[in-house]
């Protein structure tokens, strides 16, 4: 498994907005496979990373705070019940699929 720096939050923040379009789109490719729910900047630590998602998606929290100093980016997919199914990091996400995207360094 290979070891991510964090980004800077301006970085996170330009690099969800490259991704912004893929909610509402199969998460494969493929007909088959549950559509991408969110893109999200997310504090970079995985257990924050978590529970910012898990407030996100109840509504509770929409901004990730500010005395935040590391950040990443969640692609998430919800599960037919309405549950989270599927969280990646955008790296994961682009490594996985073989997609070419430049993260900052």
């Amino acid at each position: 498994m290979m070891e991510y720096k964090p980004f800077k939050r301006e970085e996170a923040e330009e690099i969800a907005e490259d991704f912004e379009d893929l909610p509402g789109t199969p998460l494969n490719g493929s007909q088959d496979a549950p559509d991408i729910s969110y893109v999200l900047v997310t504090p970079f630590a995985p257990a924050k990373r978590d529970a910012y998602i898990m407030a996100y998606h109840s509504g509770v929290e929409t901004v990730v705070p500010e005395d935040e100093t590391e950040y990443d980016v969640a692609i998430v997919v919800m599960d037919e019940n309405g549950d989270i199914g599927l969280c990646e990091t955008a790296r994961e996400y682009v490594n996985t699929r073989g997609i070419n995207y430049h993260f900052p360094a």
